[in-house]
């Protein structure tokens, strides 16, 4: 899905920034839901990106449930 690569290669950028000026390390002393994901050793940038479309799907499909 578009949104989801969108969203997602908006944060890889804004990471790499961060490196970059060597700010990351105070970046992620918040939990970082994406990087924790990348970071894994088995987790390609496919399947981060499909996780994070099945995120928005349910939370799309949850609140029209309601």
């Amino acid at each position: 899905c578009r949104v989801a690569r969108e969203e997602m290669q908006k944060a890889l950028d804004k990471m790499a920034v961060l490196e970059k000026v060597g700010k990351l390390e105070e970046y992620l002393k918040e939990p970082n839901f994406l990087h924790s994901l990348i970071s894994h050793p088995d987790m390609t940038h496919a399947k981060a990106q499909s996780l994070i479309l099945d995120l928005f799907v349910g939370g799309i499909d949850s609140v029209s449930n309601m």
